[in-house]
């Protein structure tokens, strides 16, 4: 009896043990409800459309979290759906055939601790005097699955609400640059201790930051951001979200993307042995996208041809590796803006922004400044062409790849447009490019075209293309 009592005893001492150290292995690994974010990856989404009536373009981020996903496509069609209903209503009401415009594009505050704060920049034109702007931010809790609210952060019987109150009170009477479209009685009306007054907020890595609009009805004042830094928070605080703060990581996590030969898979296909005298330049434009562009070096690998990517700004840091292997492929990369405004719209200085910071984003994954631009919607006129410095490109042929209806019809409009010489553009982000590329590359290949990059083709007009006059030089 005594030996199967010590027995028993051994064996619950073994599973103690067992358990403890898979308890110890589960933290050490970064499993625990803190760090349950340490897998999340991130990358870029785009819609882009063009028609008569309107222009948009919707940048938006997924990750490996589906219930964090669904949140962002329900944020994002809600939104494109009441710009095309509002669209559609005011020019019903003034009979109107001005083209209007919708941008929503992002950035990541916030994406370690277990905790993702993203902030929506949402720009509406309808064609007044000032496009209409605002801002949305998306607070998730990884751990639990769901969406934060401000009531969430904070501890019972803290009076948080009072105590943020007084903070952003005083910043707003004290900080001249916070205080300017703020007058008092706005202030003793809007910044109340109450949910209400704190609807919109973002982690950071100095603490909580609160948004506020100084003219709610107009909407057209920039809003104007207000910091709580962590030493305020530190005593009403959750300790799970007080600790969220402490460890800031706002970079993308993006995919390892290979800029080696090694990593492209080589078709069977055989090359047609005629010669080509056929010369086409095909760009693909809106990208970098995981898919679609590894895709298309696969191919174009495949039938010894090159071609030229016009790339938007705020994609190029999900995707670096990959920007980085089209430039070592020996392909053409351009610039077609940060985030796809229109530039005709903008003032000077934000098309310098759109352009310039890409432009330097470029040259610094890949060594070399851009030396074309493409602009969105392929818009230009005689603010742009001074701001850009660089030659602007259009399209022989913009094959609208988002009116299409299924991938033959892309490939037959495309073949329809053909001929020596031309330019024709295709949307990486459109639906169906993805199953496009190969049988088109085929076709056209055995049609006998070579596929060279823009600047390849215009080299019989432009020898030397660092010496042309800006901008204008290959204007149709």
């Amino acid at each position: 009896m005594k030996r199967m009592i010590i027995s028993i005893t051994i064996l619950l001492l073994i599973l103690l043990t067992a358990c403890s150290t898979a308890s110890t292995d589960k933290k050490a690994s970064g499993q625990s409800e803190g760090n349950k974010d340490t897998q999340l990856n991130f990358e870029i989404e785009s819609i882009i459309e063009e028609y008569e009536d309107y222009r948009l373009a919707v940048h938006y981020p997924q990750t490996s979290n589906d219930q964090l996903n669904q949140i962002i496509l329900d944020y994002v069609k809600k939104n494109i759906a009441n710009f095309k209903q509002d669209s559609y209503q005011l020019k019903q009401e003034e009979n109107s055939k001005a083209s209007h415009e919708f941008n929503i594009d992002f950035e990541l505050l916030h994406t370690s601790g277990g905790i993702v704060s993203i902030e929506f920049k949402e720009v509406t034109d309808f064609g007044t005097d000032q496009p209409v702007i605002g801002n949305s931010v998306l607070n998730f809790d990884l751990s639990k699955g769901k969406r934060l609210k401000l009531a969430h952060l904070f501890k019972k019987d803290s009076d948080y609400l009072s105590k943020l109150s007084e903070y952003v009170i005083n910043q707003l009477r004290t900080n001249e640059r916070l205080e300017a479209g703020f007058d008092e009685g706005w202030i003793k009306r809007s910044i109340l201790p109450q949910e209400e007054s704190f609807q919109v907020f973002s982690f950071n890595e100095d603490g909580i930051t609160l948004y506020y609009q100084p003219s709610n009805k107009e909407k057209k004042a920039p809003v104007v951001k207000v910091t709580v830094p962590e030493y305020q928070l530190i005593d009403i605080m959750k300790e799970r979200y007080s600790q969220a703060l402490k460890h800031n990581n706002p970079e993308p996590l993006s995919k390892n993307l290979s800029s080696s030969s090694k990593d492209i898979q080589q078709s069977t296909k055989q090359l047609r042995d005629r010669q080509k005298n056929k010369r086409i330049a095909l760009t693909f434009d809106d990208g970098p996208h995981p898919i679609v562009t590894k895709q298309v070096l696969e191919e174009l690998e495949t039938y010894g041809g090159n071609a030229t990517f016009f790339v938007l700004g705020n994609r190029l840091a999900y995707y670096p590796e990959l920007v980085k292997q089209i430039a070592a492929s020996g392909h053409e990369i351009g610039n077609h803006s940060w985030n796809h405004r229109e530039l005709t719209r903008l003032e000077p200085s934000a098309i310098e922004e759109q352009l310039h910071r890409t432009s330097a984003k470029l040259e610094e994954l890949t060594g070399k400044y851009p030396r074309i631009v493409k602009a969105p919607y392929g818009h230009v006129n005689k603010e742009v062409q001074q701001v850009a410095g660089l030659p602007i490109i259009n399209n022989s042929h913009d094959i609208e790849t988002w009116r299409l209806a299924d991938p033959q019809s892309i490939i037959n409009e495309v073949m329809t447009k053909a001929e020596d010489g031309a330019i024709i553009s295709l949307q990486e982000a459109s639906p169906y490019v993805d199953k496009v590329i190969e049988p088109l590359l085929r076709r056209l290949n055995e049609e006998g075209y070579q596929f060279v990059t823009v600047s390849e083709l215009r080299k019989e007009e432009q020898t030397d293309m660092a010496g042309a006059p800006p901008v204008l030089a290959w204007l149709p």
